[in-house]
């Protein structure tokens, strides 16, 4: 009777924790109210609560349980993180610290532990000890990235993080990386850590990437940065930007507006049709149609064009304007209307490009002054030639 009964317990108990280490990880709630002694589940508990209410650290009562949970559990990393973070939050930093590299050295998957490190060696400016750390739980777990790529963008902005950051731009979670920092960060601190980095420049899977940056860095105004750069990609990608007539490559979207921006949007739509551009315009729209920033050296130069207007030419209004890029600043270099007549008729006209200007941008915008019809252009045999100094 009595082996029998200690056999019932013994049973119950192997049960509850069998039932608690299948269920700690989906509802650790569930299990502390059934095993409240277990350590897994009470640190899985917490865990949930601060990142599910973004509460920075543990509660003071809860510290003390970890601390009696750690007992059971000595090597625990999530354990000893979960107490580091509460000896942060007192000012015991030192401590803390200490807790937080032993369950480093126990584990290196616990994604908490990594972060918390990584953080603070950047906080510390060590850019080596916070890479190691970046990459140590970027590698790991790709969630990581939701918390690690604002931080790691942020550390672009310091000179001694850039080299060290383009080492590691080889590892998997790199381009996706380098996606996110064209968007945060300031192009500037981008592309001076990229030129760390030979085979961003080269490499297939960064070709999204170059194109932006390049975007990025002529649309703030960083015409010659965006124009080097470009020039740094293989030969096939950087070849558009050497023709300056309206073709296939010239009018796609990569590395605009150092090739053709096409109009898409406010009523203004256009499109090249493999031989000429296309411009349809809304009834009583306004706006531009094209715009391309070209890399001039001084001298003379002129532009010239086919235009012709295939529908209601009587109501339509376009103007190209050319401008010198100088800083902030974009002075008129010269203006030209289109000819809008129902043939074609080459159109035109001559400018002069300083030392000053880091960039000349042709703009077409045009007009439908009909509010009941669709208006359309169209462009053909674009044509930019120095002539002289």
């Amino acid at each position: 009777m009595i082996l029998g009964a200690v056999a019932l317990v013994l049973a119950l108990l192997a049960w509850r924790d069998a039932v608690a280490t299948t269920l700690f990880a989906i509802n650790p709630e569930f299990v502390l109210e059934i095993a409240p002694d277990d350590a897994r589940a009470l640190s899985a508990s917490v865990d949930r609560r601060t990142l599910t209410d973004k509460i920075e650290r543990p509660s003071p009562a809860e510290a003390l349980r970890l601390r009696d949970a750690l007992h059971a559990r000595p090597l625990s990393a999530s354990i000893l993180r979960q107490l580091a973070m509460a000896e942060d939050v007192e000012a015991r930093t030192a401590n803390g610290r200490r807790l937080l590299l032993l369950a480093d050295r126990i584990s290196r998957r616990d994604l908490l532990t990594e972060i918390l490190l990584s953080n603070g060696f950047a906080r510390e400016d060590r850019p080596a000890a916070a890479l190691r750390k970046f990459d140590a739980a970027l590698s790991a777990n790709t969630r990581a990235s939701t918390v690690l790529f604002p931080t790691l963008a942020a550390t672009l902005a310091q000179p001694r993080f850039r080299p060290l950051a383009a080492r590691y731009l080889d590892r998997r979670w790199g381009a996706a990386f380098l996606d996110f920092a064209v968007r945060s960060a300031r192009p500037t601190d981008v592309l001076a850590t990229v030129l760390h980095n030979p085979a961003v420049q080269r490499d297939d899977r960064f070709k999204r990437f170059r194109g932006d940056l390049i975007t990025r860095l002529a649309n703030e105004g960083h015409v010659r940065r965006a124009f080097a750069y470009a020039r740094r990609a293989p030969a096939d990608e950087a070849a558009p930007l050497r023709r300056v007539g309206f073709d296939r490559a010239t009018t796609s979207s990569a590395y605009v507006p150092l090739t053709w921006r096409l109009a898409n949007a406010n009523g203004v739509f256009a499109a090249f049709t493999g031989e000429t551009i296309a411009i349809d315009i809304d009834p009583a729209s306004t706006g531009p149609a094209l715009v391309r920033v070209f890399d001039l050296i001084p001298g003379r130069y002129r532009v010239a064009m086919d235009s012709l207007a295939t529908d209601r030419s009587d109501n339509l209004a376009g103007k190209w304007e050319v401008r010198c890029l100088r800083g902030d600043e974009a002075p008129l270099l010269a203006a030209f209307p289109l000819s809008l007549t129902d043939a074609p008729r080459r159109i035109g006209t001559t400018f002069a490009v300083g030392r000053e200007c880091g960039g000349v941008r042709l703009a077409l915008t045009v007009h439908n002054l009909d509010d009941q019809q669709d208006a359309e252009i169209e462009l053909a045999r674009f044509g930019l030639e120095r002539q002289g100094r």
